[in-house]
């Protein structure tokens, strides 16, 4: 069930709204807004309740957002469509990775449905890579919080980030030390790419690649 709070629609099992959720994004957005330099096009995942892709839509042309959850994705579509943003954010019932493929949504904190994470391979939700689509607009940023899921969404999205060059943010919590990602792994990845980490607020990480 989904029920709705200070005009937003949330899963009802949720009690991380007020204290969590709201307080973090009202940190977080104007940081990035001040990090990242074109206003074209921006891909966000997840997309939880839609927080983040409502913010962001009243600053870019384009958001892209990728949420696997279906009581979260529930609450992001009623939320996208009370505010009349269909036509700036475009969404996606899917999670990201390195590769297509599908699987389940695993509920570590049953009252934090903005934790919830996947499991590759067992279940029915489909998992893309960024690199199936095709963009034509620049993406001036890719910025994933999906629990862990991060290193294999961005070795899907290489294609892309070559392409663009977009500013990369990740959160960064320990998460995916259940995917098999150490500490240093994204920072270490990034690199290969020509990106070095410059600024980092809460558990987000914020890569720019190197001029040369």
């Amino acid at each position: 069930r989904v029920i709705q709070r200070d005009g937003i629609w949330f899963p009802d099992e949720d009690q991380a709204f007020h204290t969590f959720h709201l307080k973090e994004r009202d940190r977080d957005v104007p940081f990035f807004l001040s990090m990242v330099k074109g206003r074209d096009r921006v891909i966000q995942a997840g997309g939880a309740m839609g927080l983040y892709p409502l913010a962001l839509a009243d600053h870019f042309q384009h958001v892209v957002t990728f949420e696997p959850d279906p009581g979260n994705w529930e609450c992001l579509r009623a939320n996208l469509e009370s505010r009349d943003c269909l036509k700036r954010v475009t969404a996606y019932n899917m999670g990201l990775g390195e590769a297509c493929g599908r699987g389940a949504i695993d509920k570590p904190n049953p009252l934090n449905m903005g934790a919830n994470r996947m499991l590759p391979g067992e279940g029915g939700i489909p998992i893309v890579s960024l690199d199936q689509w095709r963009f034509t607009m620049p993406v001036d940023a890719i910025w994933l919080d999906i629990e862990g899921m991060e290193l294999a969404a961005l070795k899907g999205a290489e294609k892309l980030i070559d392409a663009f060059s977009p500013l990369i943010v990740t959160e960064e919590n320990g998460n995916g030390a259940r995917y098999g990602v150490g500490e240093t792994d994204i920072e270490d990845y990034l690199e290969t790419l020509g990106y070095e980490r410059e600024a980092g607020i809460g558990r987000d990480r914020y890569y720019r690649r190197r001029s040369s």
